[in-house]
């Protein structure tokens, strides 16, 4: 008879211990991911900390470079006058291959000299609106049988700015 009491009260002691410990269980659990949530948040904060960072680096060194930019201006003492202004309008030519790379290495700015362009098309030849284009341009040419890839046709439209020279 000791032996029933004893078992029991270990069952009675069993069957009220087996939910405590799953409550304690699923407890942990809740807070094992309320923790891994917590930590995925704190990771993006820093991750979008980080980038916010970077963003400001970058800012700041944009910055300095237009201070740059502006204190070298103000101590040259430039203004609108201080550039000839050459307009150039829809100038449309058929040029040889090393011809055009010229042009483009003209085209490019330089210490006294920029070039503001408002359009700048370039057709080669394996284009389809080539033909069409190189008849108008210059028949003559588009008869003419050189090396195919040889020859594009630029369209160019812009301002050239050259700086005046001081005494």
């Amino acid at each position: 008879m000791v032996n029933r009491i004893i078992l029991l009260l270990l069952s009675v002691l069993g069957a009220v211990a087996l939910p405590h410990s799953f409550n304690l269980a699923f407890g942990s659990y809740n807070e094992l991911v309320l923790a891994n949530n917590k930590m995925k948040a704190a990771q993006e904060y820093r991750a979008s900390m980080e980038t916010i960072q970077n963003q400001v680096k970058t800012f700041n060194a944009f910055s300095k470079e237009v201070g740059n930019f502006i204190s070298e201006a103000k101590n040259r003492q430039t203004s609108e006058n201080d550039w000839f202004s050459f307009k150039i309008e829809n100038i449309t030519k058929m040029l040889q291959a090393n011809d055009f790379r010229l042009i483009i290495a003209n085209i490019m700015h330089g210490g006294d000299y920029y070039f503001s362009p408002e359009h700048i098309e370039i057709i080669t030849e394996t284009s389809p609106e080539y033909l069409a284009k190189a008849k108008l341009e210059s028949p003559t040419m588009s008869e003419k049988k050189d090396a195919f890839g040889s020859k594009v046709i630029l369209n160019i439209k812009g301002e050239y700015l050259v700086a005046k020279k001081r005494q």
